[in-house]
């Protein structure tokens, strides 16, 4: 019975209240706030990115090749297109294990680059795409993002 009474009351209150949309400003600042989390990150610069190239060429193996560096680290990886999505394979050099996070929209996934800093990853959505590596003592190295 206080259910129903609960809910009589949550209605009247919302004919007294009208809800304002958020300011624009307020949200842009939300979302500035957000992008404080990787505030430490090194941002890896681009080295070469193959869909310039593919500008330039008649054909194409579908397979998008980018490397990044980072004063201490260089980033190379390929997005080969799949059915399901597609499949990541990378390498670090200096080569040697590290964590990797896969960020695709919302979502972080964690993989490991093996001793000769090899790793991979199936099943990658199409969209925005970052790689978070962190090894050792080293700051995190991030890549800007680009688009699977």
């Amino acid at each position: 019975m206080s259910g129903d009474h609960d809910e009589l009351l949550l209605q009247e209150l919302r004919t007294f209240l009208e809800a304002d949309p958020v300011p624009a400003s307020v949200a842009a600042a939300a979302r500035a706030t957000f992008t404080w989390r990787s505030v430490d990150d090194e941002l890896a610069a681009l080295l070469s990115d193959s869909a310039d190239l593919a500008l330039t060429s008649v054909r194409g193996t579908g397979d998008r090749r980018l490397a990044f560096e980072a004063p201490q680290l260089v980033i190379e990886f390929v997005l080969v297109p799949g059915p399901r999505g597609a499949r990541l394979e990378g390498q670090l050099a200096p080569p040697g294990p590290a964590r990797i996070e896969v960020l695709s929209g919302d979502d972080v996934t964690e993989i490991d680059a093996d001793a000769h800093g090899r790793f991979a990853l199936d099943g990658v959505p199409n969209g925005p795409l970052a790689l978070r590596v962190r090894r050792g003592d080293d700051p995190p190295v991030r890549t800007p993002a680009t688009s699977v």
